[in-house]
C-alpha cells in the first residue's frame, strides 16, 4: 500500500489556512493512504499538547473536503532521545510498520531541506512545497543533493503533482528509480522501521480509519485474465485440432516428400512424439505469457502486490 505524507509544517505557513487545508480534498478521493506529520517539536510550556493540536487540524480537514487516515507525532521533549524527524525518519518508519506501506512508492510533501534528506533516507519520494521561498533561499545558494526531486509553489500543486505521478503508475508503472539513501545504508527503505531502535525513542500514531487493504485490482485481473487464458488455450488446441485433421487427411491422399518424415518426426514412437510436441508448445506458451505480463503496468501484473 502507498501513502502520501503531508508534513503538518506545509498546511500552517500560508496565510490563507483555510484554502491550504482544501488542497487536500483531491487526495480524499484518491488510493493513496493520507497521513500526517506534525513534524513541529513540542515545546515544553506549550499551551496545546500534541494530540489536542493534530486532532484540531484533522478536523479543519476534514471540513475542508479531505481526508486524514492517520497521524504521527513526537511526543518527547528536549534532552529525550528522538528519532522521530530532526535526525532519522522515525515518522516513515514507524508507519510503515504499523500501516503496512510500501515507503519506497510513497510520497511526503514537506517544506525543507531538511524533510527532503529524511525523506530520501527512508526510500520515499520527496516534493518540497516552496510556500513563497525560492530555492536559492532554502539551500543558500547550493546545489541540492540529490537534486531529482520535485519543487512545487504551494499544496495544491504538491497535491496535483502526486496525483499525476499515480496517474501514470496506473498506466506504465513506476518508472522512478527508488530513492537514494543518505547514511543510512543499512536501511531497507521499503523495510519500514530498524529493528534496533528504542521503543521509547519513536513517535506516537493516531489512525483514523481502518488499515489500508492491498489494491483489489491485482485479484480481479487474475480471475479476468484467468478467463481470457482459458479462452486462448481453448481456442490454440481447436486450432492445432483443425491444422492435424487437414494434415492427415492430407496425408492419407497425397503423397509427401521425403524430407516431411524428419521434420514430422516419424522416426520417433508416437507417444514420445506427442510428449515432445506438449513439452514445447508448453515451453513456447509460458513464454507468451510472460511477455505479455511483462507489458502490463505494474499495478496490475498477476500476483505482484504493487502496494507495496
Amino acid at each position: 500500500m502507498r501513502a502520501a505524507f503531508i508534513s503538518s509544517a506545509c498546511l500552517m505557513k500560508e496565510k490563507n489556512h483555510r484554502t491550504t487545508l482544501a488542497a487536500l480534498a483531491p487526495l480524499a478521493h484518491s488510493a493513496l493512504y493520507t497521513v500526517l506529520l506534525d513534524t513541529d517539536a513540542p515545546e515544553p510550556a506549550q499551551a496545546e499538547v500534541p494530540e489536542a493540536a493534530a486532532a484540531r487540524l484533522v478536523e479543519e480537514i476534514t471540513a475542508a473536503g479531505g481526508r486524514v487516515d492517520a497521524e504521527i507525532h513526537c511526543p518527547h521533549t528536549a534532552g529525550e532521545l528522538c528519532f522521530c524527524w530532526h535526525t532519522r525518519p522515525g515518522f516513515l518508519w514507524q508507519a510503515a510498520r504499523h500501516l503496512d506501506l510500501r515507503l519506497d512508492e510513497s510520497y511526503v510533501i514537506c517544506d525543507t531541506p531538511n524533510d527532503v534528506s529524511l525523506a530520501y533516507m527512508a526510500g520515499c519520494r520527496p516534493i518540497l512545497v516552496l510556500n513563497g521561498r525560492t530555492i536559492d533561499e532554502l539551500y543558500g545558494g547550493f546545489q541540492p543533493e540529490p537534486s531529482d526531486f520535485p519543487v512545487a509553489r504551494d499544496l495544491r500543486q504538491a497535491v496535483s503533482y502526486v496525483l499525476s505521478e499515480e496517474e501514470i503508475a496506473q498506466e506504465l508503472g513506476h518508472a522512478r528509480p527508488a530513492a537514494l539513501s543518505q547514511g543510512a545504508d543499512e536501511i531497507d527503505g521499503s523495510a519500514g522501521l530498524p529493528e534496533d531502535l528504542p521503543a521509547s525513542a519513536l513517535p506516537t500514531l493516531t489512525a483514523y480509519t481502518a488499515r489500508p487493504q492491498p489494491d483489489q485490482r491485482a485479484p480481479q485481473m487474475i480471475r479476468y485474465g484467468g478467463r481470457w487464458l482459458v479462452w486462448f488455450v481453448v481456442g490454440g488446441i481447436w486450432l492445432s485440432l483443425g491444422i492435424a485433421y487437414l494434415l492427415t487427411h492430407l496425408y492419407r491422399v497425397r503423397p509427401f516428400p521425403e524430407f516431411v518424415y524428419y521434420i514430422t518426426l516419424q522416426f520417433i514412437p508416437r507417444p514420445v512424439r506427442g510428449a515432445l510436441f506438449i513439452l514445447t508448445g508448453a515451453i513456447a506458451l509460458l513464454v507468451a505469457l510472460r511477455s505479455v505480463r511483462d507489458s502490463l503496468p505494474v499495478a496490475i501484473r498477476w500476483g505482484k502486490d504493487k502496494d507495496r
